[in-house]
């Protein structure tokens, strides 16, 4: 695997010249035709982390260094080490294990129901040792219930899968069954974590972004926690409502949102932007 390793450390310079990163995305296509594991050890600097290469996100990580890399740099700017983060719809743990790393005197509490990711996310946090974070099998819904949750078989452009979309809202391209899941009402489950505070809550959970919204209700009027979440145009349709729908949700709440820019900033935006996907900032009023 050395070689490999090589590889990566060529293709994370090349990544960051302008000019030069069709060759760090030729790399990644490349590989993406020879399913394997692989182990990196400098995520974030000095973290271990599981990435499959034929899979879209842990492709991401090995060979550009991130997946969600505005995200992770507002995190980087806004963690301070006692706060609690939620992420919902943790995935393989990307967002997971870097606020870990942060919250030294907080914690981390991950959702996440499919069976391959749920493993991958608690390897993930098991490999450095963290302590302090909670990985549950559950997603996060208006009610509690088992449901059956979709994937698809598209193959992207760079080769890979696109694992990071399952999703409880199937759709023309995301109709294959992967498994029935668990899934919680968060206003019923916050009593067993026992919550004192909740500084951050982040929510990318392919159009169940609403149902999420709607079953924290309460929680989130106790304790504003700022709020990352994805609006995606087509996930929103799938699940019977528009991507203003979470806008207004917000709003209700007491939120005003900002749309998350490359840099891990935020600025105002206009909700008719909203025509594929965008990284939304809930600030509370």
């Amino acid at each position: 695997m050395n070689y490999l390793m090589l590889l990566r450390k060529m293709s994370l310079y090349l990544y960051k010249k302008r000019g030069l990163r069709r060759v760090s995305n030729w790399l990644k296509k490349r590989y993406a035709r020879h399913p394997r594991e692989v182990i990196v050890t400098d995520f974030d600097g000095d973290l271990s982390f599981k990435c499959f290469l034929h899979l879209h996100i842990g492709s991401q990580i090995f060979w550009h260094g991130c997946y969600s890399c505005p995200q992770l740099l507002l995190l980087d700017r806004i963690l301070k080490p006692d706060m609690v983060f939620v992420d919902v719809g943790a995935n393989v743990g990307e967002q997971t294990v870097f606020a870990a790393k942060r919250l030294t005197g907080g914690q981390v509490i991950a959702f996440e129901p499919t069976t391959a990711m749920y493993q991958c996310l608690v390897a993930n946090v098991n490999s450095n040792g963290f302590r302090n974070v909670k990985a549950m099998k559950l997603g996060l819904g208006e009610r509690t219930d088992k449901l059956p949750i979709f994937v698809t078989d598209d193959i992207l452009p760079d080769g890979t899968s696109n694992e990071g979309v399952p999703t409880l809202y199937p759709s023309h391209d995301r109709n294959k069954l992967l498994e029935t899941v668990d899934i919680v009402r968060f206003d019923e489950f916050v009593p067993q974590l026992q919550l004192e505070r909740l500084d951050i809550m982040k929510i990318d959970v392919e159009g169940a972004e609403l149902a999420v919204l709607r079953g924290a209700e309460d929680t989130i009027r106790r304790f504003m926690p700022l709020i990352i979440m994805e609006v995606h145009e087509g996930t929103s349709l799938s699940s019977k409502h528009t991507p203003n729908a979470l806008l207004e949700c917000l709003e209700d709440y007491g939120y005003r949102t900002e749309g998350l820019v490359q840099n891990g900033n935020t600025r105002t935006f206009d909700p008719s932007e909203l025509t594929t996907f965008r990284d939304v900032v809930g600030y509370p009023r």
